[in-house]
């Protein structure tokens, strides 16, 4: 466990042993009044050794562990739970996500008439008895139920399991088609969906399942690319819909791409870095967000681009919520989908945008 380094949501299970050492460091403390025989000196010298060691660990530790600047899943799943039509479903089985948007519901009361479907939980009683909608209760774990017997599921984080939650949300969709929006993280990582319904991307990591096919526009080409990704893709251009924003705030982009294969399965990411962060802290990942959108989200196996023409994909990034002032967007590639964006390339820094300090987004925001 004194190997992990900076896995900071593992860190949780060292505080034991912190409790431990500090006991241990105050009876050491309370052996001071035995070795120096002065009877004042000894609780003088206990008390000033106890504030210096407090003092140093205090100010060695203090920046590395400060969580207070730390907003970005916070900010992700409050935009992400906005987006939500009224009383929908959120079929989400990654930590980050769940937990943040139980958070935003339980304690800001944020969206709470949303209902989110974790699937692994599906495969025990406690969890399924704990959805109130007997509809949907009973239809999700009939749904996963057949899918556990169709895919070989271990465990969470594999391509088999991505694909049975992306089938889970493809049958509620078929079920409550026109009665509750159904919305997903990703589609399958390795199948072809059927469709409809389609898996439309409104924003990083949030797609919702439609009917109408998803929105992508043919427009002629203009200039050279400024950026070429791996499998014959090409970035001709990536605007934001404004250059100057509230913080909190969701900004609209578009991007302009060049297929000259069919449509491989990856993520083009758009960094937003303050001009003023450190590069030591953005190794820390401590003070910039990385928003993947595969590229012309919602559509799989998309053909080549037709001669003369580029695909233009929409988009909405969200702002940090408690940061102001001048940021840099820097634009790159990952080859894992879906995955965090440890192998995240950049290739090229695309635009600038300047933040306002604004109210952190609020329910309907």
């Amino acid at each position: 466990m004194l190997t992990w380094g900076d896995v900071s949501d593992s860190k949780v299970w060292l505080t034991p042993l912190g409790l431990v050492l500090a006991l241990f460091g105050g009876m050491g403390l309370a052996q001071m009044r035995v070795l120096l025989p002065k009877r004042h000196l000894g609780p003088a010298v206990t008390v000033l050794l106890g504030v210096v060691v407090c003092t140093i660990l205090l100010s060695a530790n203090w920046a590395r562990s400060d969580k207070s600047n730390l907003w970005r899943h916070r900010d992700r799943w409050a935009s992400a739970l906005s987006q939500m039509d009224r009383n929908a479903i959120f079929v989400v089985e990654e930590d980050d996500p769940m937990f943040a948007s139980y958070y935003l519901q339980d304690v800001e009361g944020l969206r709470k008439d949303v209902t989110i479907l974790r699937p692994h939980g599906l495969w025990g009683e406690w969890y399924a008895n704990q959805i109130p909608d007997r509809e949907l209760r009973e239809t999700g774990v009939a749904l996963w139920r057949g899918l556990t017997k169709e895919y070989h599921l271990e465990h969470p984080g594999t391509p088999e399991f991505w694909d049975a939650t992306a089938r889970l949300a493809l049958g509620l969709a078929e079920h409550y088609r026109g009665r509750r929006a159904v919305y997903a993280l990703h589609g399958p990582a390795t199948a072809t969906p059927p469709a409809p319904p389609y898996f439309v991307g409104l924003n990083d990591q949030l797609y919702r399942l439609d009917f109408a096919p998803p929105d992508s526009l043919q427009t002629a080409a203009a200039g050279a690319p400024i950026a070429e990704l791996p499998g014959g893709v090409k970035l001709f251009s990536l605007t934001l819909d404004k250059d100057e924003a509230q913080a909190g705030e969701l900004v609209g982009f578009r991007a302009r791409w060049r297929l000259d294969a069919p449509l491989p399965g990856m993520l083009f990411a758009v960094k937003l870095v303050p001009q003023a962060v450190a590069h030591a802290d953005q190794l820390a990942k401590k003070a910039y967000l990385v928003q993947g959108f595969p590229v012309l989200s919602g559509i799989w196996g998309l053909p080549a681009s037709p001669p003369g023409t580029v695909y233009e994909q929409k988009g909405v990034l969200t702002i940090p919520s408690n940061a102001a002032g001048p940021y840099r967007l820097e634009i790159g590639y990952a080859t894992k989908w879906p995955a965090e964006y440890g192998d995240w390339r950049g290739i090229g820094e695309a635009v600038r945008l300047r933040v306002k300090a604004g109210p952190l987004p609020r329910n309907g925001a």
